[in-house]
């Protein structure tokens, strides 16, 4: 069980509410105004459950496990009515989920070639309409097959022309 020094020395807005022991998320101990601070309070009768959702403690997401059970939960809510009880707990694990995803799978940078690739099939684009913003049809070839880098003057080119974000073709 968690002892009432442990909620209290929680930072400022609690990350984690405290649960049972067994891991159920009823919170049913901390009902009393006695584990919230003072300060967080927001009158004499408040409760824990201005800090969980529907009696569910919300916690910071450690195992891909909890990641499939959040996911899980995530398709229940969806379609969900902002700024309600089951809206809210959406935003909530959806934060939980993005911030979780951005520490273990990591999204690279993409290639800057493959990028221009990319376009080139979206927009029906030859070698040749390339002309422009790199130069001549042997440069064109040159930076498709990687065997040239792009300079900063076709980086600004082929962001103008083309408009192909500065992120995508810096490498």
């Amino acid at each position: 069980m968690v002892s009432k020094r442990q909620v209290l020395s929680t930072t400022y807005f609690p990350k984690v509410l405290p649960c049972t022991k067994n891991g159920s998320a009823t919170c049913k101990e901390y009902r009393s105004n006695n584990f919230i601070p003072r300060r967080l309070r927001k009158s004499r009768n408040a409760s824990i459950d201005q800090f969980s959702i529907k009696g569910i403690c919300l916690r910071p997401i450690k195992s891909d496990r909890e990641l499939e059970r959040a996911l899980a939960r995530i398709d229940e809510l969806w379609g969900s009515k902002p700024d309600t009880p089951k809206g809210d707990e959406l935003d909530v694990l959806m934060l939980l989920v993005e911030k979780y995803e951005d520490e273990h799978y990591p999204i690279p940078a993409s290639d800057p070639i493959e990028a221009i690739k990319f376009l080139m099939e979206q927009k029906d684009l030859s070698r040749k309409d390339l002309e422009p913003y790199i130069g001549t049809s042997a440069r064109v070839s040159e930076i498709l097959n990687k065997k040239r880098s792009l300079t900063l003057s076709m980086i600004k080119k082929l962001h103008e022309g083309l408009n192909i974000p500065y992120e995508c073709l810096i490498a």
